[in-house]
């Protein structure tokens, strides 16, 4: 396992919420909003956690930081975070993962290289989020970026991703991005 203390962690909080149609990270779930409750769990690990947003509301919960290029999606997020801990892998978490908890991060962490990419796997998917990122990569990021190639997923990192199984965790893998999947997180 990488010790946590030279792990940087992000939660990513500036996409369009398109589907949903607002901001996924503002939603609440009980008393609490998602990204406040992502920040927390990774809070139990790491000594700061930053949201990677344009939006004011989330000063809130957290430190917060722009994307450094605006508009590119996860990819820029993952830029963000890469550029901002030029000598550590990040660890980039999603803002539409209310389920989230440490325990999972907990595992995930525990599988993990700090020389390659690090993805996760439940449900038969491969998932970007919870991922882990080295630094090494941040050139091949910039070249997609710059060539408007935006799907993390398409990303190759100095050697093959090394995929960690969180089938165990599935139950806490949910992304809420429509209004039906908030209704039906609601009534669990």
């Amino acid at each position: 396992m990488i010790p946590v203390e030279q792990i940087n962690c992000y939660i990513l909080a500036g996409g369009q919420s398109k589907r949903m149609g607002r901001d996924k990270g503002l939603l609440s779930l009980g008393q609490e909003s998602f990204v406040g409750h992502i920040r927390e769990q990774a809070l139990s690990l790491f000594p700061e956690v930053t949201v990677i947003t344009a939006n004011p509301a989330y000063q809130k919960y957290a430190p917060c930081m722009p994307d450094l290029i605006p508009g590119k999606g996860p990819l820029g997020g993952l830029f963000t975070a890469l550029h901002k801990s030029p000598h550590r892998p990040v660890l980039l978490l999603s803002c539409d993962m209310p389920l989230l908890d440490a325990g999972l991060l907990r595992h995930f962490l525990k599988h993990c290289r700090p020389d390659t990419i690090c993805l996760s796997r439940s449900s038969g998917r491969i998932h970007p989020f919870p991922g882990l990122y080295p630094p090494e990569i941040v050139g091949a990021v910039k070249k997609m970026l710059d060539e408007e190639h935006l799907k993390i997923m398409d990303l190759q990192g100095p050697s093959n991703p090394c995929i960690i199984d969180l089938e165990a965790f599935a139950g806490l893998m949910s992304n809420i991005n429509t209004p039906e999947d908030y209704q039906k997180l609601n009534k669990q």
